[in-house]
């Protein structure tokens, strides 16, 4: 608007010096210089091509304007949406720009990382007057509204335009990894649109540098598919790392949705650390299931000869002393058999010892009670099936008094009830113990023996790592990746919870700092442009990485879903009236200049 301002003004400025000081015509000028002006301006205005109200508007009405990403993703019709809404709204109309919650249109940018519209018909139900809905359509909950609520409502629906186009929509990471680990990256691509090429490139980035590339195959479109890379730890080293997964996409309309960030921790040595000693199926069992559920950059030996060790990954020879470090290292140490290698853990770490080949187990069917001891781990385990589990093999027995039973088992059936798992240690260092053999059965059985085993071990590490050692270092919990749109979370998890948070943000270009004072759940919210940041937050004295991705779900084409009882009130495409939609703007434009040519004609001028 401030530019059409400059153009009309330049006009009026360039008609006047023609006629008033160049050609001195004295009032004649004037009135030729005001013919002038009004030509011009009306060209100007019909380039611009503003909206025309007209006086038709309702009086007073709502008009609930879609802010979502969407919007203005390629294809969009974001800016037909908003002179839509304002004809809507008249002089006296209000507009509410709505989203993930309803409020002032105050920004001319999408930015809403979904489409709700239930909360923004009630809020316009609440002010009263007759509501009308702009939107491309793609609404969240528009299939799921409350019956009733948009009884009466007008949809103006701008659907996208038809655009072929391709997007990361979901990458699977795993947050930390050993550097001796390889770090497997789970890709799903989806595609949309006539014309799309068969294949395109990945690859993967991290501080300007290419860690991998490589050609990938395309869904048809349209279509999603997964695909796969393996990337070794090493090439990033240890550390936080700011990691960008991009896909290139000839012809790619919409290019924002095509990169993902994740943040990737690599350690020195892993934090988890399963020995087996001797090699066992029940150690190699264990170490398979301890991979799967525990989400943990894991690593596991195992002993096959007096003092020779291999890693279970790998196959390979590794030195007795790189085990002891690695045991030493780790917050969590799992031995299987005789556990001597436990003595070089840190006095920190949390502990698992599973029993194997001793000759105190006394062997038969041992089948797991359903009836349960009182525990921290009973909730969990009480959902198990356990008149289904196959017995045990073996079982370690007379063990009472300070430890405390978890689950326990009996010698086909009958007899006493032994512990079969229990647990000891205080707050600040926690230990499990399983007493039996052959759990090899369960993962080899499959069904409810196979789930049994699974979660056992979940619920066994879960509980072991949450040590009040853990929770003292580690106070405050932060959001390391969000999408577009979406709010940095910082969440207080220790007791003592400070009423604000100080944090100091760096993107490489700017740092920043903002006061977040703590809710009563203790977390509080940022917004942040997509990008990189290094944080620091005080009193937590903690620090690290976080990515607000480029992406949004929103950007990936969405079928219409509109509610049931709009069906008779739609209506498809603009519904603002503009300037060159009058005829007569063109027709006062020429006769100004007309008449302007006939007055210089009469009064003898060129």
């Amino acid at each position: 608007m401030t530019l059409v301002l400059l153009a009309l003004l330049v006009a009026a400025a360039g008609a006047s010096y023609a006629y008033v000081v160049r050609e001195r015509l004295g009032l004649v000028g004037a009135g030729l210089a005001a013919l002038r002006w009004f030509g011009l301006a009306l060209l100007v205005l019909l380039a611009v091509n503003p909206p025309w109200t007209g006086g038709r508007a309702d009086r007073g009405p709502t008009v609930l304007l879609d802010h979502s990403l969407s919007m203005a993703a390629a294809g969009g019709n974001w800016s037909a949406a908003l002179d839509t809404a304002r004809v809507l709204a008249g002089a006296e109309g209000r507009i509410l720009g709505f989203g993930v919650t309803p409020g002032a249109l105050r920004d001319t940018v999408p930015h809403a990382p979904a489409s709700l519209l239930e909360p923004a018909l009630r809020a316009a139900r609440a002010v009263g007057g007759t509501v009308s809905v702009v939107t491309d359509g793609e609404l969240r909950d528009g299939a799921v509204l409350h019956p009733g609520l948009a009884t009466g409502v007008r949809f103006v629906v701008l659907p996208r335009t038809p655009r072929p186009g391709a997007a990361l929509t979901r990458v699977g990471v795993p947050t930390t990894a050993a550097v001796g680990d390889t770090v497997p990256l789970r890709i799903e691509i989806t595609t949309w649109g006539d014309q799309m090429p068969d294949s395109g490139r990945i690859e993967l980035r991290s501080g300007g540098r290419r860690l991998a590339s490589r050609a990938v195959m395309l869904p048809a479109s349209p279509g999603t598919a997964i695909r796969h890379l393996h990337v070794p730890a090493s090439v990033l080293g240890p550390g936080m790392h700011a990691v960008e997964i991009q896909l290139e996409v000839p012809g790619d309309a919409e290019r924002r949705d095509d990169r993902r960030g994740r943040i990737v921790s690599i350690l020195d040595d892993p934090p988890a650390v399963l020995v087996a000693d001797p090699a066992s199926w029940d150690g190699r069992f264990l170490y398979e299931t301890l991979a799967a559920v525990s989400g943990l950059p894991l690593r596991g030996f195992a002993r096959i000869t007096d003092d020779r060790w291999i890693d279970m990954a790998t196959g390979g020879a590794v030195p007795a002393s790189a085990v002891r470090r690695a045991v030493g290292n780790a917050a969590l140490v799992v031995a299987s058999g005789s556990g001597t290698m436990v003595a070089t853990a840190s006095g920190e770490a949390a502990v698992w010892r599973w029993r194997s080949g001793e000759a105190d187990l006394t062997t038969g069917d041992w089948y797991v009670l359903d009836r349960l001891p009182s525990s921290p781990l009973a909730g969990r385990l009480a959902r198990i099936e356990w008149d289904s589990v196959v017995p045990l093999t073996a079982l370690v027995t007379g063990r009472t008094g300070a430890q405390q039973a978890v689950l326990e088992a009996r010698l086909g059936r009958r007899g006493a009830a032994q512990p079969l798992l229990a647990i000891a240690g205080g707050d600040a260092a926690r230990s499990l113990e399983m007493l039996a053999t052959g759990f090899y059965r369960w993962s080899l059985r499959g069904g409810a023996s196979t789930q049994a085993f699974r979660t056992i071990v979940s619920s066994g590490v879960d509980w072991l790592l949450r040590s009040g050692r853990r929770r003292r270092s580690a106070p405050l919990d932060v959001s390391r990746t969000v999408t577009r749109g979406q709010p940095v979370t910082f969440r207080w998890v220790a007791t003592d919870q400070p009423e604000s948070l100080t944090v100091r943000l760096d993107d490489g270009v700017i740092t920043r700092t903002a006061v977040l004072s703590l809710g009563p759940d203790g977390s509080a919210e940022l917004p942040l442009e997509p990008g990189t940041y290094r944080w620091a937050a005080e009193p937590s004295a903690q620090s690290g990485l976080l990515a607000v991705e480029s992406y949004a779900d929103e950007f990936v084409p969405a079928p219409i879903t509109l509610p049931a009882e709009a069906a008779e009130n739609v209506t498809a495409g603009r519904t603002a009236e503009y300037l060159r939609d009058r005829w007569w703007a063109f027709l006062l434009a020429i006769a100004a200049f007309v008449a302007e040519w006939a007055w210089r004609q009469r009064r003898g001028l060129p």
